[in-house]
Formats: structure tokens, sequence, C-alpha cells
């Protein structure tokens, strides 16, 4: 794939994205492919540029034919209003764009065309608002799992708006594939949806990875920061996979081991868990990561 550096950062652009520009050119609407090209780069830049203000390393930006995707370290977004902040800087910065449009619209400068400029608005407000969709791995998904990750924990809530994303891009696809047989509109919501489900699913299949990530860089924090304890009682035997799920960001955690009976058996601190986690692997028991057993 063709690769191009922007302010010290890679763009990876897609193979089939240069396909889609020739085929648009084929049917002489090369114009509108390169301002939609344009207008993916923009959004994804500003996600870039937002994450890079808070600290957070950007890896890569991949331009897709119908979206992209900004590749950030996102276990250090463990604060959910950072992920808040960056996921809303990409419609923001379309929305900015649409507003400009907006305004030299109002203004009626001489100089400028009617038709492209309003073309050129409502493609802005259409990418800010599909990104606003709640369907991850989408802006407005990353903001509902935000919101829901101090209630459910990172992981749950990741694995929450996955699969709201795929199920969200699937009836998308097959509804706009059924109005474009029976009625002869919604080709586009199919594709755009066609698109939706296949990212979430690619994010599925990352989450793992993700949350190991996340558990080493959560167990990072100042040991001199105060936090609030998070107490869980499992069982002896249950996997670290299972207890670590409804771990939350700015909390610590501490573990309450029951035997089968639900006594109390042990108990098992957070550092302890995530060097058990890594040593061992998800499926361990979290028995294994106990300091105190009575």
């Amino acid at each position: 794939m063709p690769v191009i550096r922007l302010w010290g950062m890679p763009v990876r652009i897609h193979l089939s994205v240069v396909a889609l520009v020739v085929g648009l050119a084929a049917v002489q609407q090369a114009g509108r492919g390169l301002v939609l090209f344009a207008s993916i780069l923009v959004h994804e830049l500003a996600h870039a540029a937002w994450a890079r203000r808070l600290g957070i390393r950007v890896y890569e930006v991949e331009l897709l034919p119908f979206g992209g995707v900004a590749h950030l370290d996102e276990p250090a977004m463990v604060q959910p209003a950072r992920e808040v902040g960056v996921a809303l800087a990409g419609p923001a910065a379309n929305g900015l764009l649409a507003a400009m449009g907006m305004a030299l619209l109002a203004l009626q400068v001489p100089a400028v065309a009617a038709w492209p400029v309003e073309r050129w608005t409502a493609d802005q407000l259409a990418l800010a608002l599909f990104n606003l969709l709640p369907a991850f791995p989408l802006d407005g998904g990353r903001v509902v799992r935000a919101l829901l990750v101090p209630r459910m924990g990172f992981h749950r809530a990741s694995r929450a708006v996955v699969h709201l994303g795929r199920w969200a891009g699937t009836f998308m696809a097959v509804a706009g594939a059924a109005s474009y047989l029976f009625v002869g509109g919604g080709l586009w919501a199919a594709v755009m949806g066609g698109f939706v489900a296949y990212a979430s699913e690619q994010e599925r299949r990352r989450l793992g990875g993700l949350w190991a990530r996340y558990l080493h860089r959560l167990s990072e924090g100042s040991p001199s920061a105060v936090r609030e304890v998070r107490a869980l009682a499992a069982p002896a035997q249950a996997t670290l996979k299972e207890v670590t799920a409804y771990w939350v960001p700015g909390r610590y955690h501490l573990l309450l081991l029951t035997d089968g009976q639900g006594r109390l058996v042990g108990l098992a601190e957070e550092a302890a868990v995530v060097r058990a986690f890594m040593e061992h692997g998800p499926h361990c028991p979290v028995g294994r990561a106990a300091f105190r057993r009575w």
C-alpha cells in the first residue's frame, strides 16, 4: 500500500482507495472522489492531532475507500474523557469545514460557485453525522464505550460496542441492499454498512491483544497516586480473564477470593493479578495471584 508522511505521521493509503478514485474518474466523477478522499484524510488527521496533543502515541493513519482508521496507543486512553475527546475530534473537523461552506453560501461570495460548495458542505455534514452513529468502531461507538467503561469495565464495554457495531453494520447493509433492489436507492447505505460490519469484526479480533496491553498500561500507574478502591469478590478458581473484565480506569482493584461456600479464603492485589495475566495467560485461576490465604 502507498505510504506518505504528514507531520511525521505515516499515512497508509489502501490500494482500493486508488482503485475507487480511478473508477470515479472513469465516470467523470474524479473531482468528487478526490474531495471525499481529502475529507476522510482531514477527519483522521484531526483524530491523530488531538491524540498527540494529549500525549498519546500515533502509530499510523490508514485510509480506506469509505473511511479511515487512526491507529493509536489505545491503552494510553485509560481515562474515558480522553477517548471522548479523540473520538469527537474527527467529526468536529468535518463540522468546521461544513460551517465554512455554509458561511460562503450565506455570504454569496461572487468568486465561489454555489453548486460545488453545496456538494462540499453536504459531504462534510454526511461524513460527520455518519461517524457519530453509535456503532463501533465509528466515533459515536467509541464515545459509547467511553461512557460504559466506568460502569462495565474496559473489556466488557469493548465487547458490547463491538457486537453493537457488527449488528448495526449488518442491518444497514441488508436494509440498504433491499432498498436498492426494490426501490432503486440505498446502495450507498449498503456499502457503508458493509464497511462498518467489516471494521467491527477486525476490532473484535484485536480485542484480546488490546486488553492485554490495557492491563499492562493500567499497572504502570504511579504507586503514590491516590485512587479509589474497587473490591471484587470472586471464586479462587475463576480465571483472570473473568475477573479483570470488571476492572475500570482510575481505580485500585482488590480481589477477595472465596471458596465453593462463599467463605473468604484469600486476597489478591492488582499488580499480582497483572503479573499472573502476563506470565500465565488469561485462563490462569486467580487463586495463583493470591498474596494471602486463610
